[in-house]
């Protein structure tokens, strides 16, 4: 079993808590070196199979059926989000509480609005009065189950 889990909207790796920054965790941890150190297993045995494993199941980026629904503001964020595990026909709906952001939304909205699962109305009702991408991943960030549940009574 390896030293870093999952927590319900962070990460901790070794102990080492990296709350908030998913994509420097997933830096951290996507060397083949640490890899072998998390699995107790000789780097010079893995990284072949990581490299043959690699080129026979990466495949390339789907291109979106309809690449302009929800646009990402980083150079080269819906290849981060691929690699993340998020399908690119999967960001117009990620995007849609958002819809009264008028600009494009960061990777970090459609990471936390996949793995954190706020309240979707919540998160459009919000962004209604204050339509910002960056309030935007900030909102669907918020670690509180209830986020969106307790803030509506």
């Amino acid at each position: 079993m390896p030293r870093g889990r999952l927590g319900e909207c962070g990460t901790t790796l070794g102990g080492r808590s990296v709350r908030g920054s998913v994509e420097a965790a997933a830096e951290h941890a996507r060397p083949a070196r640490h890899l072998a150190l998390d699995w107790a297993a000789p780097s010079r045995h893995l990284i072949p199979l990581l490299r043959a494993a690699l080129e026979r199941f990466r495949k390339p980026i789907p291109v979106a059926k309809d690449p302009d629904a929800a646009k990402v503001f980083e150079h080269a964020g819906v290849e981060r989000l691929w690699d993340a595990g998020l399908h690119p026909d999967e960001l117009p709906g990620l995007a849609a509480p958002a819809r009264s952001v008028k600009s494009a939304l960061s990777v970090a909205y459609f990471l936390g609005a996949a793995y954190c699962t706020p309240s979707p109305a919540w998160t459009e009702d919000v962004l209604r009065y204050a339509p910002d991408p960056h309030i935007a991943s900030w909102l669907v960030w918020l670690d509180s189950p209830n986020a969106g549940k307790d803030a509506a009574r």
